[in-house]
């Protein structure tokens, strides 16, 4: 007889939590041909779109870790040369990245910053990053944008991770 009087104890206690106690998550995820992605909304370039979308993407097969810092309106990548090859480093309230390997401006249905630290363990301090990160700034090119907030500390390096998990068939927590 327990049972109805925890339950009526955890539905008053639930009823009476304040309305500024509700979380509003709001991110991306998916799938696609082994690569899983998870992305987040920020504030928008100097002169263009309201709003960026920075997207992380990670290779299973080989542990490649890719950004992409993407608006429909981005007048530094727009004017930018897309054979330059960029710098492009995260720095997060858990400490920053090195640069990555790779990357560059590229302009085609987005105007993008897009960069890559290489398969396997170049790619392993970013994703730790990812993995006790809440903020993160991207840095390129002289610039920093952001701030782009992750949401919760882990969702990013989770939502990744599991994704990885279930692309190679293996049990996701």
């Amino acid at each position: 007889m327990r049972l109805p009087f925890i339950a009526a104890a955890t539905t008053a206690a639930l009823l009476a939590s304040p309305a500024s106690a509700q979380i509003n998550v709001s991110f991306g995820q998916n799938e696609r041909d082994g690569v899983c992605y998870f992305s987040v909304k920020g504030p928008g370039p100097k002169g263009g779109s309201e709003q960026f979308t920075l997207e992380f993407s990670y290779r299973v097969k080989d542990g490649n870790l890719g950004l992409d810092l993407k608006a429909n309106s981005f007048p530094k990548a727009a004017k930018s040369d897309p054979e330059k090859n960029l710098n492009v480093k995260l720095e997060t309230d858990a400490g920053n990245s090195k640069p990555s390997r790779s990357g560059g401006y590229e302009s085609g249905y987005y105007q993008r910053i897009w960069a890559g630290w290489g398969a396997g363990e170049p790619s392993v301090p970013v994703m730790d990053l990812l993995k006790k990160a809440k903020i993160v700034h991207v840095v390129a090119d002289g610039e920093r944008y952001g701030p782009f907030d992750m949401q919760i500390k882990t969702l990013p390096w989770n939502s990744l991770n599991n994704c990885a998990k279930r692309v190679r068939g293996e049990p996701v927590n």
